[in-house]
């Protein structure tokens, strides 16, 4: 879920987030890496959380909130509040995961292990000033699940979930695109727009989706 990706994508128009989401007060953004800029620009008036465990983002962290009010936080979100091993390949930063890749995803490059803090959501929200309703968009390299298991009471309060769901075997002992479905239905979430389809340059099957899932009254 890179900028570009969001950029393009026909999902991500600003009208059409404005109409899945309505209008929330806070919009927490899991996995920044450089950044989600269509969603500061579609709700300029929100207060971003800004989740990104790789401290040489931090300088991008720090310009994104010039532009809207806010926070940010280095470290990752999970279902526990720890510290956990980070694969980042330094050529290519935005594919840093927890996760030991499949053969389909792998690069062949060098990883560097780094530790990094992780906590909940429901600690930030409890602990920070994230009024709801929120809009939560997710994007963790495999780590998606991990994300929800400890975010239940800011579930209960999000109108909006959008996260890039994996359906192909990116990540070794990842979900299916089945599981995480299941999970968003019993949080209390359902399918309602599929923002972005990146498939495999070689054979061209859907290695993953930016889909978004509407909380079901």
């Amino acid at each position: 879920m890179t900028p570009s990706s969001s950029a393009s994508g026909p999902g991500w128009a600003p009208q059409r987030l404005r109409e899945l989401a309505g209008g929330p007060r806070t919009v927490v953004d899991v996995g920044v890496s450089q950044g989600t800029p269509v969603l500061y620009e579609t709700f300029p008036d929100a207060y971003h959380v800004l989740i990104e465990p790789r401290a040489e983002c931090e300088p991008r962290l720090r310009e994104i909130l010039r532009g809207v009010r806010g926070e940010y936080h280095l470290c990752a979100a999970g279902r526990r509040e720890e510290t956990r091993e980070l694969n980042v390949e330094p050529r290519r930063p935005g594919r840093s995961s927890f996760l030991e890749r499949t053969a389909l995803t792998a690069t062949g490059d060098p990883l560097q292990a780094r530790r990094v803090p992780v906590t909940t959501l429901d600690a930030l929200r409890t602990s920070g000033r994230l009024r709801p309703p929120y809009l939560l968009k997710i994007d963790t390299e495999g780590f998606e699940l991990e994300v929800l298991a400890g975010a239940g009471e800011l579930l209960g309060d999000t109108g909006l979930l959008i996260a890039e769901v994996s359906v192909a075997p990116r990540f070794t002992g990842g979900y299916r695109f089945a599981d995480f479905v299941t999970e968003a239905a019993r949080l209390g979430f359902s399918l309602c727009d599929v923002l972005e389809v990146v498939r495999d340059a070689r054979s061209g099957e859907v290695k993953f989706l930016d889909a978004a899932f509407r909380r079901e009254h």
